[in-house]
């Protein structure tokens, strides 16, 4: 007589059965909702420079002392890069996100100071040195952790990664599974009329089969009859054969 598992004994029969957890290396764009088996690290600095975080001049704190007068030498746009550098009593125009020019160490805001129209700008405030910069690796530094490992990836995630230049990453490879819809009173085609002793297998069936999708690939999806025997669904035009069970599955759905 067969003795009937308890659902703990079951459950741990199964841990008994589990492989150790592989990994695979995938492009970034094809990692949405895996999980990671290392850690990611950034591969540049973010910002890769000291950058300007308000509109304004680009100078010397020292300097910028309320009813100064500094002179304009020149203006650096986001994208672009000054190579002349900032001396003490100048000031280099600069837009928000451009990289700070040497020399310079904080940003005097446009509100904060008034050009006279005669290549000189008259500071209306004292400012700190630092004021209104971004520093280099402020978000991250090149390899720091960005992603810890166990992570399941989200859009979120894949943002970060391609901001720090990280084109690869280490993921557990997707478990294999197969679900086993039981009972003879149930019916796959949801266009085949019902006899009054059958039912479709909506709810066992297509919200198993979303659920593990969802986490793992379906290798296979069987319904077993009052025979034992049982009908696949993937292919095959509906032909009975057995559950192959020598099928390396990381997951049987009952």
């Amino acid at each position: 007589m067969t003795t009937m598992l308890s659902l703990e004994g079951a459950f741990d029969r199964m841990l008994q059965l589990h492989r150790p957890v592989r990994s695979e290396q995938v492009p970034v764009a094809q990692a949405l909702g895996r999980i990671t088996t290392a850690a990611i690290t950034a591969r540049t600095s973010v910002p890769p420079f000291a950058r300007a975080m308000m509109d304004g001049y680009a100078v010397r704190a020292e300097s910028a002392r309320r009813g100064a007068r500094l002179r304009r030498v020149g203006c650096v746009l986001a994208g672009d890069e000054s190579a002349r550098e900032v001396h003490p009593g100048e000031a280099v125009r600069i837009m928000t996100g451009a990289p700070l020019p040497p020399g310079a160490d904080s940003v005097l805001r446009f509100e904060w100071c008034e050009d006279d129209g005669e290549d000189e700008v008259v500071v209306l405030r004292s400012i700190r040195e630092g004021e209104s910069v971004q520093p280099a690796g402020d978000d991250a530094r090149a390899g720091q952790v960005i992603v810890p490992s166990g992570t399941r990836l989200s859009a979120r995630h894949l943002a970060v990664c391609h901001g720090f230049g990280v084109s690869q990453v280490s993921v557990a490879v997707r478990p294999t599974a197969a679900i086993v819809i039981t009972g003879s009173e149930l019916v796959g085609n949801p266009r085949q009329p019902l006899r009054a002793v059958v039912t479709r297998k909506f709810a066992k069936g297509a919200l198993s089969v979303s659920d593990v999708r969802e986490h793992a690939t379906l290798d296979h999806y069987f319904r077993v009859g009052w025979n034992k025997e049982v009908a696949t669904e993937r292919g095959g035009g509906g032909q009975s054969q057995r559950m192959p069970h020598y099928r390396p599955y990381d997951a049987v759905v009952v």
